[in-house]
């Protein structure tokens, strides 16, 4: 009985990640429950969905600085850092960054509407086209100080803060949707000396701004990672040519010859209240199999006829 349970298991990797899951919030909750629903969202981001393996693939947009810290100061300060937080907490996500190989240099503008907002149709046929799953992008909006008088009567003190303020937003390519649109802001108290420093704009003197940005840091990369958790893996058909059908996804994100993916067509566009533009997710189409994988490519043939076309999307 035993060694049919062992081999039950062995052929299982998920059952194994699970009992291993398990066994590592069993100990955190013998040595104390106060950090285990950070730890277990962790672990739950590090597993895979059931039956899903494929990795998707989201391009991070530089995001704009509107403070008085120049972008090459911001780079360290808190670029740099929230993108590796997105490497290390979302190490299934295949994440595009600026200044990588294959950056696409198209992103440099984003597209936008007359009124000055994203076109988010736009930008999801152009996530579409290069196998994207979505984009990710940001605006450090503030840094500040303020002081606060606290105590009462002759106890009443002077204390100052400082504070940092960034948006997060995550466009779907799928539908075009927003998935999130968070702004976080962290204030930190400090001495006078700091408070001072960033009234005058004086970058070298503040101390106390890395740790501040850093919080946002990594409160910002947990909540997109958790957004982007939500959403399983979609590809898109970019061409049909003699018979077949074009992919702009390939092996860079697991697809292997072999695999059959789902295919829908492409559903109805309605505009939102602002203009913005939503592609309704379309019907079932047909199925079709992977014959050969390249990076940022694969061909397939349709299955038992299945209606396919360009634009459609695919599903594993």
């Amino acid at each position: 009985m035993t060694s049919h349970v062992s081999a039950r298991i062995e052929k299982t990797p998920l059952k194994r990640m699970l009992m291993i899951a398990a066994a590592v919030l069993l100990a955190l909750c013998l040595g104390g429950c106060t950090t285990v629903k950070k730890q277990a969202k962790k672990i739950t981001r590090a597993l895979p969905f059931a039956g899903e393996r494929l990795r998707k693939k989201v391009v991070v947009v530089p995001f704009a600085n509107t403070t008085f810290i120049s972008d090459q100061d911001m780079q360290p300060l808190f670029t740099n850092l929230f993108i590796d937080l997105l490497s290390t907490d979302c190490g299934s996500i295949l994440w595009v960054k600026p200044g990588d190989p294959d950056y696409p240099a198209a992103i440099d503008q984003v597209p936008r509407l007359t009124s000055g907002r994203i076109d988010n149709l736009a930008l999801a046929e152009m996530g579409r086209a290069m196998g994207a799953n979505a984009f990710l992008l940001g605006n450090v909006v503030s840094v500040d100080a303020e002081e606060k008088e606290k105590g009462f009567f002759i106890f009443r003190d002077t204390h100052y803060y400082e504070s940092a303020q960034v948006g997060f937003q995550v466009y779907d390519t799928g539908t075009g949707a927003k998935l999130m649109d968070e702004s976080l802001k962290e204030s930190l108290e400090v001495d006078g000396a700091e408070f001072d420093a960033i009234l005058a704009k004086d970058l070298k003197a503040m101390y106390e701004l890395g740790e501040t940005m850093g919080r946002i840091a990594a409160n910002g990369a947990e909540q997109v990672c958790e957004t982007l958790q939500k959403n399983p893996w979609q590809g898109y058909v970019v061409a049909v040519q003699e018979g077949k059908v074009i992919l702009s996804s390939g092996r860079e994100i697991g697809l292997k010859a072999g695999d059959v993916l789902k295919v829908y067509r492409v559903g109805e566009i309605f505009e939102g209240k602002d203009g913005q533009r939503f592609i309704v997710p379309g019907s079932l189409a047909g199925e079709i199999e992977i014959t050969a994988v390249a990076d940022g490519r694969a061909e397939a043939r349709p299955v038992e006829g299945a209606d396919v076309a360009a634009g459609y999307a695919v599903r594993l």
